[in-house]
């Protein structure tokens, strides 16, 4: 048996913006192309627009390009918009939904589920019972974790080696090489039927428990690959598993007898969270699992410790500084029941705090915290909080004005982590390094630290590390007046930045954005720098909105500047006008203060305000 068709070509997933403004572009792929062409068919009046083409191309996502399937689901637009199929293939209902077949074809093709369950019959009972339980995994698997999880034990047992590559010749199991390491998967509609068939035979939480236990296993032995010399390759190793790491966390919160195992696995996919941006994914699940009853039993501590060290990171890189706060706190008391065990906790916790304390501006309460868990990591020979430690006293020393001691931390952290060859912390010493040069004039020397940590954040994916780095970056190029550059650098950061919650480092970007309007007000001419110094004021006044949200402050080194700028547009443009720009900024979302702020086109003139209203 072999399937008729292969699945046909598809767009990128997410779909590019200029993909969702030129619809027509679309239809280069094949997918696409037959589900306009069946749709038109059924209902002369659809076309794609940029109104549905996003619905359109999930439709084509989900059922993975499969044409019987796109036929099906395109005959019935007649019934239901595109956008409602969507959303039911989504909610696993495409079995119900896809049953329009031509009348004129046989029966097996008349409806999905009828197409599946010929070719279901046609496989050996072995094949059967591998294909059930393959339904198990999310987004791929090797062949390691098919023979643990599929191939039973006892009566149940089956030769999954013997019996993949048949299933792969029949093209029910799709094979692929990344990285030379084989990589197999199931079509979504082919995996939801034969998790349908694996629930009807009772075999569904057998699977799954093996599921969820070779992955705890999995991510144990993977995580201390994260921090050292490997950290690129096992952090896309994690990526490509992430989605069988979602659907044991899932499985974990069915039953209260799962909770310290998922509670082990959140507490480890917590720092691959961290390190690509995942945090409000990270945050929601790794609250679901630390909340289950059973998690908080003493036998769970240890676990519940780490969870709550990725949940803490995760909320301050949402700028949540209140909420970890509290993490820090009922992680503090947890490390001191524990004794000696808890002490490496018991130093993340208060590191963390230091960085919420230099975060709202209280420099002298975040010295302490920070040499306080110093002391703990250095007799612990924990070279990874060491380094971190020294690097945060770095960026503290930085903040306050003091370079020399923030050169003496950041050096030392940098010997440290070096001997680790540990990328992730590297690039973070010098994102620090090269702030420090470029605020003492340095910029050729700043650009080429900044580019250097960049890279390696960029090598790893690490969202929020590429954000900070970009940013600057930016800042080097607005000191040297390039403002398009400038633009592209932080316009790349606030991208990320929004996309992952970081609301302070936003507000930092939009600082830098405003400084530069004012710098082009000063260079131009007559009515236009009075457009310019506008735009300064809303922008500056959108990010003051913003840090009163966060109880987040600009650094302290900074502060006489910002208030020499504030006064300066404040003079320039009257009282006024000024308080008109600001209130204006101020009712902004973020996502309209970035365009104004990012616009490379000219400002409107000052008796206009951004709405279009006059402002006088």
């Amino acid at each position: 048996m072999s399937w008729p068709v292969p699945s046909l070509s598809l767009p990128e997933y997410p779909l590019r913006r200029e993909a969702a403004t030129r619809p027509a572009a679309l239809l280069q792929y094949e997918a696409i192309r037959l589900f306009a062409d069946r749709a038109s068919a059924a209902s002369p009046a659809f076309s794609i627009t940029e109104r549905n083409v996003g619905a359109v191309a999930e439709i084509c996502r989900q059922l993975d390009g499969m044409p019987l399937a796109i036929e099906l689901a395109a005959a019935r637009v007649r019934a239901f918009s595109v956008e409602q199929i969507a959303a039911r293939l989504a909610a696993h209902e495409r079995f119900r939904l896809l049953t329009a077949g031509s009348r004129t074809a046989p029966a097996r093709q008349q409806t999905l589920e009828a197409t599946l369950d010929w070719s279901y019959t046609l496989l050996s009972a072995v094949e059967r019972t591998v294909l059930r339980r393959l339904s198990v995994f999310g987004g791929g698997w090797t062949l390691e974790a098919a023979e643990a999880v599929c191939g039973g034990d006892g009566d149940a047992a089956v030769d999954v080696l013997a019996v993949l590559p048949n299933l792969v010749d029949k093209s029910l199991v799709q094979v692929s090489a990344p990285n030379g390491e084989a990589r197999y998967r199931l079509l979504e509609t082919i995996r939801q039927y034969a998790h349908a068939k694996l629930a009807e035979r009772g075999e569904a939480d057998t699977v799954r428990d093996r599921h969820l236990d070779y992955f705890i296993g999995w991510v144990e032995s993977a995580e201390p690959h994260l921090v050292g010399p490997d950290q690129f390759a096992w952090l896309s190793r994690f990526e490509a598993e992430h989605d069988n790491l979602r659907s044991g966390l899932s499985w974990s919160l069915e039953s209260e007898s799962r909770a310290e195992k998922g509670l082990r696995l959140a507490s480890v996919v917590g720092h691959f969270w961290r390190l690509h941006g995942y945090h409000s994914e990270g945050r929601m699940r790794l609250s679901a699992a630390l909340a289950q009853a059973g998690a908080g039993k003493p036998e769970n501590a240890a676990a519940r410790v780490r969870a709550l060290k990725w949940a803490g990171w995760l909320a301050f890189f949402q700028s949540d500084y209140p909420a970890t706060r509290a993490i820090c706190q009922a992680s503090l008391a947890l490390c001191h029941q524990l004794g000696q065990a808890g002490q490496s906790g018991l130093a993340d916790a208060l590191e963390m705090l230091g960085e919420v304390e230099t975060e709202e501006g209280n420099y002298a309460a975040a010295r302490p915290l920070y040499e306080e868990a110093l002391a703990i990591y250095r007799p612990l020979c924990n070279v990874i909080g060491l380094s971190n430690a020294l690097t945060m006293l770095g960026w503290l020393a930085m903040r306050a004005g003091d370079y020399e001691r923030a050169a003496a931390n950041f050096d030392e952290a940098l010997t440290h982590c070096r001997a680790l060859a540990y990328p992730g912390l590297v690039a973070q010493i010098l994102a620090g390094l090269g702030e420090l040069t470029m605020r003492r004039g340095q910029y050729p020397q700043a650009k080429a630290l900044l580019e250097e940590s960049l890279a390696l954040r960029r090598g790893i994916g690490e969202g929020w590390g590429i954000a900070v780095s970009l940013g600057s970056l930016g800042w080097v190029a607005l000191r040297q007046r390039d403002f398009k550059r400038m633009r592209e650098l932080l316009g790349e950061s606030l991208d990320i930045r929004m996309d992952s919650g970081d609301a302070g480092g936003s507000a930092w970007c939009l600082e830098r954005l405003a400084e530069a309007a004012m710098l082009q007000g000063q260079a131009a001419a007559g009515p236009r720098r009075s457009g310019y110094y506008r735009r300064a004021a809303c922008v500056f006044g959108s990010a003051a909105a913003l840090r009163a949200r966060l109880s987040s402050v600009i650094d302290e080194v900074d502060q006489a500047d910002y208030e020499r700028h504030i006064a300066a547009l404040r003079a320039a443009l009257g009282e006024t006008t000024f308080a008109a720009a600001w209130a204006e900024g101020r009712a902004l979302t973020l996502d309209q203060a970035m365009r104004e702020a990012l616009a490379e086109t000219e400002p409107a003139d000052e008796r206009i305000g951004l709405s279009g209203q006059p402002v006088d």
